[in-house]
């Protein structure tokens, strides 16, 4: 004699983890420190000064720049959180290296929008006594 699901519906709930699911709900997280006092937040908000400071300061950059630098920012803090975990381990495993390249390109094309600039370094440096006449 064959059930139905109409005269024995709890078997099939159990079967199927209705009433007593086998992965119990995930705990909440606990709440985010958005007061802006934890390490993240300082190291953001230096990070986000010095691009501003590079672009000419916040009264000279437009909404958008600062949107920008913002983003930069963040991916910058983020990158370097990776590279501490990186340190930590001694290496990275492939899915890591995949998203930190990712973010990595992507800060490098925000910061191009920024208008990031390549400074050729000075190739002949002065000798010693011209070094020693500047300094003096």
């Amino acid at each position: 004699m064959s059930r139905s699901i109409k005269h024995d519906p709890p078997s099939i709930a159990r079967r199927y983890g209705i009433y007593h699911p086998v992965h119990p709900q995930p705990k909440r997280p606990p709440p985010v420190d958005l007061d802006g006092h934890n390490a993240w937040a300082k190291r953001f908000r230096t990070v986000l000064r010095r691009q501003l400071t590079d672009l000419g300061g916040e009264d000279n950059c437009s909404h958008a720049e600062q949107a920008l630098a913002q983003r930069a920012s963040c991916l910058i803090v983020e990158l370097e959180l990776l590279e501490g975990r990186f340190a930590e381990r001694g290496g990275a495993k492939n899915w890591e290296l995949l998203e930190y390249g990712r973010a990595t390109n992507t800060l490098a094309r925000t910061l191009k929008l920024l208008g990031i600039k390549r400074r050729p370094r000075e190739l002949n440096p002065p000798n010693l006594r011209q070094y020693l006449g500047a300094a003096e």
